[in-house]
């Protein structure tokens, strides 16, 4: 069955660099958050789209994009928020179609608390969904530290490597 790594942490812990260790030496698809954030906001809410923006992702997101009320009411009733959630799960979809294992990371992720939650409802029963959570360049699933060759073999019939 496919595989589908979520990789959350604080910014600069260490998950970008889980992320591409799993794509460059365990052959999976790499999906980084900020970046279809960034994205998303030029092509879909180009006027709230600035050249910096990928410095100011989070701040962005909790005062603007995710005000769903202010969004209605200044922008023709769009609701930007749920329009990012179907865009992120449609880039997570779209990367699932085409390899079995995609690890997807970003500090929006774990900063906006319900958009990993409604992306594990949505892929649920298409792929197996992993969350790993980053601190300290330490990765941790469910209470368990695992080195980067066990991440990449989780829901795999492969053993993890010590």
């Amino acid at each position: 069955m496919k595989r589908v790594i979520f990789v959350t942490g604080e910014s600069k812990s260490g998950q970008t660099y889980l992320a591409k260790g799993l794509a460059s030496n365990h052959d999976f698809d790499s999906l980084s958050v900020d970046e279809a954030y960034v994205s998303f906001v030029k092509a879909k809410c180009h006027l709230l789209y600035f050249e910096a923006l990928c410095k100011y992702i989070a701040p962005h997101y909790e005062h603007i994009l995710s005000d769903r009320q202010y969004s209605k009411e200044h922008f023709n009733g769009r609701d930007f928020d749920k329009e990012w959630h179907e865009y992120l799960f449609l880039q997570i979809e779209e990367s699932a179609t085409q390899k079995d294992r995609v690890v997807v990371e970003g500090y929006l992720l774990k900063y906006c608390t319900d958009c990993a939650d409604h992306l594990r409802e949505k892929l649920q029963g298409k792929v197996q969904v992993f969350q790993i959570q980053v601190a300290d360049w330490v990765y941790t699933y469910r209470d368990q530290t695992l080195t980067m060759a066990q991440v990449a073999t989780l829901g795999s019939n492969a053993p993890p490597e010590a």
